[in-house]
């Protein structure tokens, strides 16, 4: 869509994006004042028409008018005024290389090994300054602890569409910031490095998809009990059982890690 167009340095335009996606991006803002303009000269409430001129003679302006099936209607009663509130461009990318402007803009903080002026975005070094805000996750086990969401959208097809399979659609949820519809999976890493440092998570190598683990036992004899699991003897750990007793030749042979005894 228009929405998520991307630019030639594979930069993501803001305009329009939604208040919570808007946030996760340093280059992007979200004003609650900022409102709508056409380049045209036209009016937003009219997908950038313009008001007929004859209306105009008669004083009419983009604010009596709205669109009506595709047709513009317009009466000197209506109070059709442009909603307020959307995501534009951050002043700080406009002060990139020049650190004292950068610093004395408020809101904006300075990269000095890659001279970048941008917006702070889930750069907090505690759980609860991370929490503060809505487009931000505290994921002790990552490298940057405060991490930007990755699924700060709000509709189903938005959010199955997807983020690399990192989220989740749950319709029971109230549907705001502090209980979205769109929530992240359990481990949402994508390689088998970042995966491995959750002690809560393992790499399925069939699916190539960091998976939450089911075999948190913490004694020999509850994990071999377990047909789902096991206790390999090079682990420190119980883990879900990769190759299975009644795999056949050929499943155990595509697995990398499992090798085919025989009867």
């Amino acid at each position: 869509s228009s929405e998520a167009a991307i630019t030639g340095d594979d930069t993501l335009h803001c305009w329009g994006l939604p208040e919570l996606l808007c946030d996760t991006f340093t280059h992007c803002q979200y004003s609650p004042t900022a409102t709508k303009t056409c380049i045209t000269g036209g009016c937003p409430q009219l997908q950038c028409q313009e008001v007929p001129e004859a209306l105009k003679e008669a004083g009419i302006e983009c604010s009596n008018c709205k669109l009506v099936d595709g047709a513009i209607m317009c009466n000197q009663y209506f109070d059709n005024q442009v909603d307020r509130g959307m995501c534009i461009e951050t002043p700080c990318t406009s002060l990139c290389g020049n650190k004292t402007r950068c610093l004395a803009e408020p809101g904006c903080i300075y990269d000095d090994g890659s001279h970048e002026c941008r917006r702070p975005v889930c750069e907090a070094t505690n759980m609860a300054d991370c929490l503060a805000s809505d487009a931000c996750i505290w994921d002790q086990y990552a490298n940057d602890q405060c991490r930007p969401t990755y699924c700060p959208v709000q509709t189903r097809d938005e959010c199955l569409a997807d983020r690399d399979g990192y989220c989740r659609w749950a319709p029971t949820a109230a549907g705001t910031t502090q209980d979205p519809m769109c929530k992240e999976r359990a481990c949402p890493y994508g390689t088998p490095d970042a995966c491995g440092s959750n002690p809560t998570c393992y790499w399925n190598t069939t699916t190539d998809l960091c998976t939450i683990r089911t075999c948190m036992y913490t004694d020999l004899e509850p994990c071999t009990s377990d047909i789902t699991c096991e206790w390999p003897w090079w682990s420190p750990t119980c883990m879900p059982k990769v190759c299975h007793d009644d795999y056949t030749m050929a499943d155990c042979l595509a697995n990398p890690v499992c090798e085919f005894i025989g009867v």
